[in-house]
């Protein structure tokens, strides 16, 4: 996670940013693994940080800690946040919970948990807001890799390895990035998070309509699940700021009010650790420019494990006259394990 410049940046910057907001106060960092973020909120002038942490790591943490002469700020606590008891309310919680498609293997209940128990009114979470967008995407090479290979193996017909080989590579989500080019429509938002609100019952089980548009002519081979984490807007921040569009995952959303540090996953920004979260179709989608996919996605925790998802997505076409057929109702079941 260190090694993830995109998101450790994101954090130290958000929260030096808001300076104002956390001189002389209390912040309580939830899973905070290393301790990095719990250092930058020292660097931003916290009176104290509890970093709390369930895991072993958190004895390795008390070290670096004390080998940055931090331990007269920073306490690290070991335990689990449903089972810790602090000496004060915070005014600030920091928490880098975010998984694979956002939600999976996510730490977002315990980070409500910690909301409820230990944040006082009014006070900032970080980050303040999340986003998960779906958008359909096109990578035949990786059909003719992992599908069409079995064809002809040094000239030999390997085909009855080919359900297996599509349980393997399309029947659970793949974590890997795309480029803008391969970006077949635009991106429709699924999930908006408001950290200050959300309750642990909303993710559960949970549902979504999506409608996207083709914006070149390409075969769409599957889905592709990105997300964008917004952290609290600083003080000075002119509050009209004009809308613009976020083209890095670095830069500043407006639209008409504060916003604050965006950190995305989206294809069309750098690399980070998440990637993106691709749902492959078993056969691919012909679509030209202006074509509408639409659909529907359903989401729930796995009745063995929690952290799981079981998600199942449905969607078809619907094109200009004279373009490609309209597509009958597609519906695909993904265990996200």
């Amino acid at each position: 996670m260190l090694k993830d410049r995109v998101r450790t940046e994101a954090y130290r910057d958000a929260l030096l940013e808001n300076a104002d907001s956390i001189k002389g106060k209390a912040v309580l960092d939830v899973g905070c693994g290393t301790g990095i973020l719990s250092l930058f909120a020292m660097d931003a002038g916290a009176r104290v940080v509890y970093a709390v942490d369930a895991s072993k790591m958190a004895d390795y943490t008390k070290r670096i800690v004390k080998a940055n002469n931090a331990d007269h700020v920073v306490k690290v606590i070991k335990g689990k946040i449903e089972d810790i008891e602090l000496p004060e309310k915070v005014d600030v919680i920091v928490s880098e919970w975010m998984g694979y498609f956002l939600l999976y293997e996510t730490m977002l209940d315990s980070v409500l948990i910690a909301r409820d128990r230990w944040l006082k009114p009014g006070g900032k979470m970080f980050p303040t807001k999340a986003k998960l967008m779906l958008g359909a995407f096109t990578w035949p090479e990786y059909y003719r890799e992992n599908l069409g290979y079995w064809t002809s193996v040094y000239g030999k017909d390997f085909t009855a390895l080919l359900p297996l080989a599509s349980r393997t590579h399309l029947e659970r989500p793949v974590i890997d990035v795309i480029t803008p080019q391969q970006e077949v429509t635009d991106c429709a938002v699924i999930r908006d998070i408001d950290l200050l609100t959300a309750q642990k019952h909303e993710f559960k089980s949970w549902s979504s309509d999506f409608r996207v548009e083709a914006i070149i002519n390409a075969p769409i081979h599957g889905l592709c699940a990105h997300f964008e984490v917004e952290f609290p807007a600083p003080r000075e921040l002119d509050q009209t700021l004009p809308e613009t569009k976020v083209v890095d995952k670095r830069k500043r959303k407006q639209s008409g009010r504060k916003r604050g540090l965006v950190l995305s996953t989206a294809p069309d920004g750098e690399e980070t650790h998440w990637a993106q979260t691709l749902f492959f179709f078993d056969l691919p989608l012909r679509v030209l420019q202006d074509d509408v996919v639409e659909g529907r996605i359903d989401v729930a925790t796995n009745s063995f494990n929690p952290r799981l998802l079981d998600i199942v997505l449905e969607w078809n076409k619907t094109g200009a006259p004279g373009g490609p057929p309209n597509s009958a109702c597609k519906k695909k079941k993904f265990i996200f394990d």
